[in-house]
């Protein structure tokens, strides 16, 4: 029980210090973020999540494959923050480019190809983390798992959202796709890994 707390709260609390970093990256001054500190504030929470939702992934890899159930302790932590800051880089996104302006964020919406991706990536993440609450999985019971796999579709399509988003090729890009189409790949092999 103590091991699996203590496992939480480094979860949180490396999860946390991007947030931590951003605050004193604004407060020392916003050049940090590049030519265009808006741009770069979107682009820094969207890589905070994706980074987690990755790690989540490789967090179910090695629960599946090394036999180490102990560390699903870790697996809620991650999914909630990893929603945190997908939904943080949305609203800085139709905040702090857009102005709140909803009829713009729709148009945008239906119109970029990227932001199609990231949009349907983020709603069946969203699925999928509610789908584990309680109440929810009472409910659903056996679906639950077919339901959870809506996640596997979801990372494909953060990870391409990713893609779309960049100008160039990033190293990051080219490391996180390898690791999404190994874990994926890995995941069709086994005919996907429960999670218990």
């Amino acid at each position: 029980m103590f091991a699996a707390s203590f496992l939480r709260i480094v979860a949180h609390l490396c999860c946390f210090l991007p947030l931590v970093w951003l605050a004193l990256v604004l407060y020392t001054g916003a050049e940090n973020l590049g030519a265009d500190p808006i741009k770069g504030i979107q682009h820094f929470l969207g890589f905070s999540g994706l980074t987690i939702f990755i790690a989540l992934f490789l967090l179910r890899l090695v629960v599946a494959l090394l036999k180490m159930p102990r560390l699903l302790a870790l697996h809620s932590a991650l999914g909630l923050w990893g929603i945190f800051y997908s939904l943080a880089h949305i609203l800085s996104y139709f905040v702090l480019e857009l102005n709140t302006d909803i009829e713009l964020f729709l148009h945008e919406l239906t119109e970029r190809s990227y932001l199609i991706a990231g949009a349907l990536s983020f709603l069946l993440f969203g699925i999928t983390g509610l789908s584990t609450l309680s109440l929810l999985r009472r409910k659903i019971k056996t679906g639950w798992l077919s339901l959870h796999k809506l996640s596997y579709l979801a990372l494909a399509l953060a990870v391409f959202h990713y893609y779309l988003s960049l100008k160039g090729t990033e190293w990051m890009l080219v490391i996180y796709s390898a690791l999404t189409l190994l874990m994926l790949g890995i995941i069709w092999y086994r005919k996907g890994f429960p999670l218990k």
